[in-house]
């Protein structure tokens, strides 16, 4: 599998990474686990952060994007303000992890179920706090608030 065309979106990635634990909790039990989504989510981090790959946008200029990788990295590594080579370096190495499993070794699998862990919790935090301006002002848009809004 490649690089994907375009970089998948947050709510794409956030749904990937739960997926993913699925999956890697799936290989840790020792039962049947579907390759395809550790092989996407391999895809969708390198679709994010690989700056040298000719075949995907690098997301980094996007305002924001970038944000949930450097805080799983200064969680990871207890780096302050890590460089864009660190957290490339980082994520590169989560989703060759992520193809070894999917190819058959479970060595990381063990360190791979926290890193999908924390980044779909960072994923979620980023995706929360984008949505905080959903409106409490109704009016404006010409409806009325919802009874459940309202009744709050």
């Amino acid at each position: 599998m490649g690089v994907l065309a375009h970089a998948p979106s947050k709510y794409v990635l956030t749904e990937l990474t739960l997926r993913s634990m699925i999956e890697l909790e799936r290989v840790k039990a020792g039962i049947d686990f579907e390759t395809d989504v550790l092989f996407q989510l391999s895809d969708a981090l390198l679709g994010t952060s690989d700056a040298d790959s000719s075949a995907a946008p690098f997301r980094f200029v996007e305002p924001g994007y970038f944000e949930p990788y450097e805080r799983l990295v200064r969680h990871a590594d207890s780096v302050r303000a890590p460089a864009i080579g660190i957290i490339q370096a980082y994520i590169k190495q989560v989703s060759d992890d992520l193809r070894m499993v999917a190819s058959g070794d479970p060595s990381p699998v063990n360190t791979l179920i926290p890193v999908c862990v924390a980044l779909h919790q960072e994923l979620i935090n980023e995706i929360n706090s984008e949505d905080t301006f959903v409106g409490n002002d109704w009016s404006s848009v010409g409806e009325s608030a919802p009874a459940v809004v309202s009744e709050a």
